[in-house]
């Protein structure tokens, strides 16, 4: 992996590493240890806040590490404000919304995240950041993933 990592960061790529919980293989503590080893390469931590422990573990990463983004899908409703969390810790630059809407068979018809960042009391910037803007910047054809402060 940290060769991958490695050669994404050399390509201005950012590099999707999924991260759902409950798995020892996924555990926050091995991604970790790519952000450290690969500071160069933008990480998206694809269902970071899926579980009901690990949320608080990738918001305590993001504190660490500027090159995580975390993304939102398989976001439960056990989180406790989780996005209201990050961004008040983090920042909006580094948010991306996810739905996992693409799983066969879907286990829901909308998205939960999307009707928490729609309801949350944020500055309309802060919300296009999170729902499209995060995303078209880091896949930009011709760009390369830099992360700027929010």
């Amino acid at each position: 992996m940290p060769g991958l990592l490695r050669r994404c960061g050399e390509l201005g790529a950012p590099s999707l590493v999924h991260v759902i919980s409950e798995s020892t293989l996924k555990a926050p503590s091995r991604l970790e240890r790519l952000l450290t080893t690969c500071p160069e390469t933008t990480v998206i931590a694809l269902d970071a806040f899926s579980g009901s422990d690990q949320p608080g573990a990738f918001l305590e990463i993001a504190e660490r590490h500027e090159n995580l983004y975390c993304d939102l899908g398989a976001m439960i409703s056990v989180t406790g404000w989780i996005i209201q969390r990050f961004l008040d810790t983090v920042g909006s630059s580094r948010l991306i919304f996810g739905t996992d809407l693409y799983v066969v068979s879907c286990t829901w018809y909308a998205p939960a995240p999307l009707f928490e960042v729609l309801h949350l009391d944020l500055e309309p910037s802060w919300k296009v950041q999170i729902l499209s803007g995060n995303a078209h910047r880091l896949f930009q054809p011709g760009t390369s993933a830099r992360r700027p402060r929010s």
